[in-house]
């Protein structure tokens, strides 16, 4: 049995990576291990045990050394898997951790120079899709190879909402979804409005999710869509299983997870060729769903021609997918951790970061004129 600890910027929020970080803990227990988790940005909750309650104010130098005096006492000779890999440099000098892991969730502009960061710290990544595998390769050529693992996202879609393949009632309005954070930056929630604009009348529009893009959106919607927020359970589940299809248009992505839940109930899904594991998993549903990434018009027309067919098949989308069970996943981070945990060690175990002039300026600025200073 080890002992993991999970270590992210953010726990409780929404959002794919945190909910399968949520889970984390159960999963864990079922393989043996005891687990903990560490966000960065938010106080402790339920969810995250431990929580440094950090902000866009706080210093590389602040977060470290909170990060040391609350977090690393419960990291030493554990497991840490860092999520995305975040502040890994930063933070992995005197963390103490046994072994680390690299978890990768997404893509991002900063992917590349975070990888080979994070590659001096890390026994191993983990990552979501082959298409991040392929970008640890080629960021880090030296990197050994059987220590990269790549790993389906679980689908645990209740039972009751198994897709059935049958025609929409005549009579009943095209039902378009969009699933996700309301950001601009990277899920570019401003391409959502220019569609629902050039869309045909008449089709329902169902929003899942929330954030600071919000009231812009609602603001351009047509009349009667639906802002539901976030929802959860069987309201989620329901909601989603309504759907005839949905919609993505992000500049990057990973493998996201409202792709994967929509696809098992049946929901066709449109999605922008920015390359991936989702680009191909959308194509072998049907090709045609693939539009020119950030061009708003073929993805309305993407829709348009869904929108005509008189019988949509749900068991397609549905298969596409069915092999993504929990306990797949489980067994895959299983071998993942147990080869870092009783392999021999490659990381680096110094306790002390050379400081950098970026670490005494607010995350805020960070962010915004220097991302790339957390990477170093």
């Amino acid at each position: 049995m080890a002992q993991l600890v999970h270590i992210a910027a953010h726990v409780h929020s929404a959002g794919g990576m945190q909910e399968i970080i949520r889970q984390h803990r159960q999963i864990d227990a079922a393989l043996g291990h005891a687990s903990l988790v560490v966000a960065l940005f938010e106080p402790a909750a339920v969810s995250a045990p431990i929580g440094l309650a950090l902000n866009a104010w706080s210093t590389p130098a602040g977060i470290r050394r909170a990060f040391l005096k609350q977090a690393a006492p419960r990291i030493r000779d554990a497991v840490a898997v860092y999520h995305n890999a975040w502040g890994m440099p930063l933070l992995a000098p005197g963390d103490g951790a046994a072994r680390r892991l690299a978890y990768l969730h997404t893509d991002w502009p900063e992917l590349e120079l975070a990888i080979r960061a994070a590659a001096a710290w890390a026994d191993g990544f983990v990552v979501v899709s082959q298409a991040l595998a392929e970008r640890v390769r080629a960021a880090i050529p030296g990197f050994p190879p059987e220590r990269i693992w790549c790993i389906d996202y679980p689908l645990m879609r209740p039972e009751a909402f198994v897709p059935e393949s049958q025609p929409r009632p005549l009579g009943q309005p095209f039902r378009v979804g969009y699933v996700g954070r309301l950001e601009v930056r990277q899920k570019r929630v401003d391409r959502l409005a220019q569609a629902m604009r050039l869309a045909a009348p008449g089709w329902e529009w169902h929003i899942l999710g929330d954030g600071s893009a919000r009231r812009r959106l609602e603001r351009a919607a047509p009349p009667g869509a639906r802002f539901h927020g976030w929802l959860g359970g069987e309201a989620y589940w329901r909601t989603l299983s309504g759907l005839d299809a949905v919609v993505f248009f992000s500049d990057f992505e990973g493998m996201p997870i409202a792709l994967l839940e929509a696809l098992s109930v049946g929901a066709m899904a449109v999605y922008p060729s920015i390359g991936g594991d989702a680009e191909e998993l959308t194509r072998h549903v049907d090709p045609a769903c693939v539009y020119p990434a950030g061009d708003v018009a073929a993805a309305v027309g993407c829709l348009t021609r869904l929108a005509a067919s008189p019988r949509l098949d749900r068991s397609r989308p549905a298969a596409s997918v069915a092999g993504r069970t929990p306990g797949r996943y489980q067994a895959g981070f299983g071998t993942a951790i147990a080869a870092v945990a009783q392999g021999p060690r490659r990381s680096r175990t110094e306790a002390v970061r050379v400081t950098r002039p970026g670490d005494w300026l607010p995350m805020a600025a960070v962010r915004r004129w220097f991302p790339k200073a957390i990477w170093r």
